[in-house]
């Protein structure tokens, strides 16, 4: 089933690519162009990671390596590097629905893990993401790998499944930092989730933390000697929160709805302090010096960016169209989750566990800069939940054929 669902996913992704208007090329992120691609020529020019000649340490190795992997092969097979990656996109974005599949499947059973994995592969911001070079499209198979050995070994508290989870979230970390919270939330859940006995509980929960800490600690300790300080995993934190911050400033389409005069201003302030804001302590300073400062526009702002998390963009016009399309998603989602809390009592310790991954990345975007692109990766567990009524409908629909 898997398999089928690998090519079905693929083909889905290679005709929305086919159908996508060929006016003009996907643009390019701005971190792509100018971090992600120019570290990975420098890995592939033998330089190591580094850029303009100096330790690149704003983001981890992850996507980086793995672009100068592609780059890689690209040359030895005469393909353009673009291509390349497109192609490396598709692929990653069928395993995805695979293991979409699999976390489903083991919770809910085969028909919800099917409808799940159809939901995920056709689902228009995860179709996107193939268009162009993104961290998420490396990143989300990683997260939903680490998620499935962990709910096939939790249960029992099984050693090797958390040995192969806390692997799997430290290659997502060093691709994408947001992944970080993932293992200490698996290793707390661990510790409460029935099925075995405390002292095992214990022992998996500290296998997944160890093997988490072993695949990130080189590079932690590469990048704090670079440094002279203590990163934990990027340097990029207080210049991603910064920039959520004065969105409303710097962006060049207006934002939708509609950003209040205050919190335009508040944003405008906080653009004017950077570089300032630019550490932890000068970060915290700032924020602490706007919420004395305008209350009500810091409180507006927050809220602005808890929405905006699940339909902002950078820089698009087309954020309404986002906002009712992932309202649609989220309302299909939250009555499965009403639905599964009644129907599956016995899979609720499993249930809590996507509803912890997707609070984790809802809290990272919220933090940082608050985009619809950040989210995808929650996306995936949330469609697991929304597969929940998909599938109870049409099975009503062929017992009813049948009679």
């Amino acid at each position: 089933m898997a398999g089928l669902i690998v090519a079905a996913a693929a083909a889905a992704q290679i005709a929305f690519l086919w159908a996508a208007p060929k006016g003009r090329p996907p643009e390019k992120p701005t971190d792509f162009v100018v971090y992600y691609e120019p570290v990975a020529r420098s890995i592939l020019a033998g330089e190591g990671i580094t850029r303009h000649g100096g330790p690149a340490v704003r983001y981890p190795p992850g996507f980086p390596a793995a672009l100068a992997g592609i780059f890689w092969g690209a040359g030895r097979l005469g393909v353009a590097d673009a291509a390349a990656v497109t192609a490396v996109n598709v692929a990653a974005a069928a395993l995805s629905a695979a293991l979409v599949f699999l976390v489903a499947q083991i919770i809910f059973g085969t028909r919800v893990g099917v409808w799940a994995a159809l939901l995920w592969a056709t689902y228009p911001l995860n179709l996107w993401l193939s268009r162009e070079p993104n961290s998420e499209v490396f990143f989300i198979p990683l997260v939903l790998a680490g998620a499935y050995l962990w709910l096939r070994a939790a249960p029992r508290a099984g050693r090797g499944g958390a040995l192969a989870a806390g692997a799997a979230w430290g290659a997502a970390a060093l691709v994408r930092p947001a992944g970080l919270f993932l293992p200490f939330a698996a290793a707390a859940g661990q510790l409460v989730f029935p099925g075995s006995r405390r002292p095992a509980r214990m022992v998996a929960a500290g296998i997944t933390l160890a093997a988490f800490a072993a695949a990130v600690a080189p590079w932690v300790i590469y990048a704090g000697r670079a440094t002279g300080r203590f990163v934990p995993l990027s340097v990029g934190g207080p210049p991603t929160i910064i920039n959520g911050l004065s969105f409303t400033a710097t962006r060049t389409t207006p934002a939708w709805p509609a950003v209040p005069a205050g919190v335009r201003a508040l944003g405008a302030r906080v653009a004017a302090r950077t570089p300032t804001p630019a550490s932890w302590r000068g970060l915290a300073a700032c924020v602490a010096d706007e919420a004395r400062r305008e209350p009500g526009a810091f409180a507006a702002l927050v809220a602005l960016k808890m929405a905006r998390s699940w339909y902002g963009t950078d820089d698009s016009p087309y954020e309404r169209y986002l906002f009712f399309i992932q309202a649609a998603y989220l309302a299909l989602a939250a009555a499965g989750a009403v639905v599964a809390f009644r129907r599956y009592p016995d899979r609720r310790p499993a249930m809590a566990g996507l509803a912890v991954a997707v609070a984790g990345f809802y809290l990272a975007a919220v933090t940082g800069l608050s985009i619809v692109r950040y989210m995808v990766p929650a996306m995936a567990f949330v469609l697991v939940f929304a597969a929940v009524p998909a599938a109870a409908v049409f099975r009503r629909r062929e017992r009813a054929g049948r009679r």
